[in-house]
Order: structure tokens, then sequence, then C-alpha cells
């Protein structure tokens, strides 16, 4: 009887090692890499008429640099078809096509991004383009956005939440700024 009970729990060793093994490859597998591409830019001047309200001022205390520890430039590709549109149509204009590659732990929100325009040293007439863009994940990646648009003594602030599927192009509407942001999975 002991024999028979000792022969039962023997097949356990090698099931139990197997699981210690697998849990242990879990337990190491890289964090997902993904590449993101943002493009901002701004409507006519003529819509600023459609908003009402005085906004606040985006929150910068947090906000880092786009490139730092695990964040890299990435490639520009998906979007630069949009902003070659955007930027020949004549009525939109284009302020920032920004590319990067960073991980996507789960679940998480990334410390915001500072975005500024026009970036340091250039010319500053013109439209001026202030906030936060940072990225997380739960379920689904998150893109929030928290940006200020100054120009001709006027401000307007777009501040959006957007759950991004990979792959897709995804659009941020605001009656004076767009945003369009694409996701795709390196690894």
């Amino acid at each position: 009887m002991i024999r028979l009970r000792l022969a039962r729990i023997a097949w356990l060793k090698p099931m139990l090692l197997l699981f210690l093994i697998s849990a242990s490859a879990l337990a190491e597998e890289p964090q997902p890499i993904y590449d993101i591409e943002v493009v901002i830019f701004a409507y006519p001047e003529n819509e600023g008429d459609k908003v009402r309200t005085l906004p606040s001022v985006p929150d910068l205390r947090n906000a880092g640099p786009l490139f730092r520890e695990g964040v890299t430039p990435a490639e520009k590709h998906r979007l630069n078809e949009t902003w070659q549109r955007l930027s020949s149509s004549g009525i939109y204009r284009p302020l920032l096509h920004l590319a990067w590659r960073q991980a996507l732990p789960d679940p998480s929100i990334g410390m915001p991004f500072r975005i500024e325009y026009p970036e340091d040293g250039a010319p500053r007439d013109g439209p001026r383009l202030s906030g936060t863009l940072s990225l997380g994940r739960k379920t689904l990646a998150i893109l929030e956005v928290d940006l200020l648009l100054q120009e001709h003594g006027h401000s307007y602030r777009m501040k959006k939440t957007s759950l991004m599927k990979r792959y897709e192009v995804h659009y941020l509407d605001h009656p004076m700024l767009g945003v369009f942001a694409t996701l795709t999975k390196v690894h």
C-alpha cells in the first residue's frame, strides 16, 4: 500500500519541476515594446470661435523629456503621408511629428512627456503649443493628451484620453487642435 502511494506521488515530481520551469520563464518574459508615432496639428484660426471657455494650464510639474531611460527615438513612417497632406493642404498647420519606442508594462501609466512647439531655439512667431503626452497600458494602451495652444492672445486647451488598439490610426479632435496617433508592437 505504501509503495502504491509512492508510485502515485512519483509522477508529481516531474510535473512540479515542469511547472516551476514554465513559471520562471513567464516571469522573465520581456515587457512588450511598442513604436508610437504622433502628429499634432492646428486647425484654421477662425475655428477658435467655436471654443467659448477659458482654459486652465496643463500640469507640467511631473513631465519629463520625451527621450529618457527606456524611451528611444523611432522611425517616422506610418504618419508621414498624413504629415505631408496636412502640410500641403494650405488649411491645416502641422506642428509636431514625433516617434518613439518604449516598453508598456501591464498595468501602467507612464510619466508624461513634455511637449513644446516651437522647440527650444526656434523663433517664437506664430502659434505656441505646450503640454504633455503620456502612454500607459491596462487591457489596451491608453494615450493621454493635455495640450495648450496659444496664438493671437487666445488660449485653447485639449485634454483627452484615447484607448489605442495596435496598428490602427487614432484621432483625437478639438475645435483648434487635432492629434493622430499610431501604436505598433515591435516585440
